[in-house]
């Protein structure tokens, strides 16, 4: 594994795509180790992993809607060196793990029926979160608070399942790009 605290913030999506391709690979080799599994193929077919859709010179947003582990979504908010910082949160958790996860500097925007369910599995540090119902009502909520609070980086990183709203991750990938397209900052 490489050590992130080397990346700029240029290079970040690049460690979350090595991440992504990392643990495919141990996957992989855990059923068959004789399988060989060259980068490109694998990036190429994940759509919505980490895709950069806005960047300007103050703020960056990421589409990950193909994170339905609540894990690796805290994972990589907690990578982002940054006190203004946007995790937003969604879906049907897994319900592989039930230990807290310590979620630092950041505010965490979550939406949907199962809030809840992720307000249980956080351990909030200098953190703090607001529940929306809906997407649509989240994304407008985002709009209002990046005008007054200058956030520099929003990630889409839902953490849970999307077949609670959506027929897939690919689905709730799409509609969120269409969402931030209609607000862009």
């Amino acid at each position: 594994m490489h050590d992130y605290k080397s990346y700029n913030k240029n290079n970040l999506i690049r460690y979350f795509r090595e991440l992504n391709l990392n643990s495919i690979k141990k996957l992989i080799h855990s059923i068959d180790p004789s399988i060989k599994i060259k980068k490109n193929i694998i990036m190429s077919e994940l759509n919505f992993r980490n895709q950069l859709i806005h960047k300007s010179k103050d703020l960056s947003i990421y589409n990950d809607s193909k994170c339905t582990n609540l894990s690796n979504a805290i994972y990589k908010i907690n990578l982002i060196k940054s006190s203004k910082k946007i995790l937003i949160l969604g879906g049907k958790l897994k319900t592989l793990d039930h230990s807290k996860l310590k979620i630092s500097n950041t505010l965490v925007l979550i939406f949907g029926q199962y809030s809840d369910s992720f307000l249980a599995r956080l351990n909030f540090i200098n953190s703090r979160f607001y529940k929306f119902t809906e997407l649509n009502e989240l994304v407008n909520f985002l709009k209002l608070v990046t005008k007054i609070y200058k956030y520099n980086y929003i990630l889409f990183s839902p953490g849970g399942e999307s077949f609670d709203n959506y027929q897939n991750y690919s689905d709730r990938g799409k509609k969120f790009n269409r969402l931030i397209k209609k607000i862009i900052f």
